[in-house]
């Protein structure tokens, strides 16, 4: 938890989106004003329409990936929304994944890497490898 309150005080996060059952453990974060939301309640109503990118500038941070840095000493290096979605649509129209095929994830969601197999899938509706294909 140490590392992770690193982590959330340097990038002076307004909050960190977890799961409901990972919840209890992160009240003893020291960071200030660090807000806690859950997967759970943020997928709540199910049936409401997603609002991609509603007052989202390309320069806005999409995430912040941390490295052992020159000095051996962890540094955050911040990806903007611009990037990952330049990313996204590169490697979909390199892969040509569509709406048809089955994505097999391998990655950990802790690697960067794991956007090419969740989002571009996600990008055209594609189902991931043991994921129940849309209706």
């Amino acid at each position: 938890m140490e590392r992770i309150a690193i982590f959330l005080e340097d990038i002076n996060t307004p909050g960190i989106v977890s799961c409901k059952g990972f919840t209890p453990r992160l009240g003893h974060l020291s960071c200030h004003s660090c807000q806690i939301w859950t997967a759970e309640n943020l997928l709540i109503p199910a049936n409401a329409p997603l609002r991609w990118g509603q007052g989202l500038h390309p320069s806005d941070p999409a995430y912040v990936i941390y490295t052992s840095g020159l000095t051996g000493k962890t540094e955050g290096i911040e990806i903007n929304q611009c990037a990952i979605y330049h990313f996204l649509r590169s490697e979909n129209a390199t892969l040509d994944i569509a709406a048809r095929d089955r994505i097999y994830q391998e990655f950990s969601v802790a690697f960067d890497m794991s956007f090419e197999e969740i989002w571009i899938s996600y990008l055209v509706g594609a189902p991931r490898s043991g994921s129940h294909p849309r209706n």
